[in-house]
């Protein structure tokens, strides 16, 4: 969906997605004139994902926060049902079964030298999955980008953290080779 400015100028493009069967925005691109997106405004993620690969092949994902809600030094996490068939339609039911988290580079316990420092590890996801069959597949979740807020004046002792969540549902398909 577009909004428009004082102009009748498109000026953000907004996904929705039907979260605890409501309208949720999801993520926003900010345009200019030109219908290029802004950068540092929004809030959006870029999955480098394939369409299509090959049984036997691991399927690798790769999420990367480009414009984050709260901060650039903010991190993320991806997290996934386990099983994907008792996920709802809605994420209604996404803290009641079981789940998968998936940590940021710069907190996944892996060393990366291949990537450089400056690289925004904190802002980037990547794993792998290995499936036994070919057909069409499908991957839903969240990717959560928080920050922790140390020694806040409403909870001066304690750790909180604050959540923007961004819903995905990617979907591909892994090709029988021997057909």
């Amino acid at each position: 969906m577009g909004f428009h400015d004082a102009n009748k100028q498109i000026d953000s493009i907004v996904e929705y997605k039907t979260v605890y069967g409501k309208p949720y925005s999801n993520q926003v691109w900010v345009i200019n004139s030109k219908k290029d997106t802004l950068e540092h405004k929004g809030n959006y993620f870029n999955s480098f994902l394939k369409d299509t690969i090959n049984l036997g092949e691991i399927y690798r994902l790769h999420f990367f926060l480009f414009q984050p809600f709260f901060s650039y030094d903010s991190d993320i996490e991806i997290v996934l049902p386990k099983y994907d068939v008792e996920l709802n339609f809605d994420y209604s039911n996404f803290n009641k079964i079981e789940r998968d988290t998936l940590k940021s580079l710069k907190n996944d316990n892996i060393p990366h030298p291949e990537i450089p420092k400056d690289y925004f590890l904190n802002l980037q996801v990547q794993f792998g999955l290995k499936y036994n069959d070919s057909g069409k597949k499908r991957i839903r979740g969240v990717l959560i980008e928080y920050i922790n807020n140390f020694n806040n004046a409403k909870f001066p002792d304690s750790v909180y953290r604050q959540e923007r969540r961004l819903f995905f549902d990617k979907k591909f398909y892994i090709k029988d080779t021997i057909n």
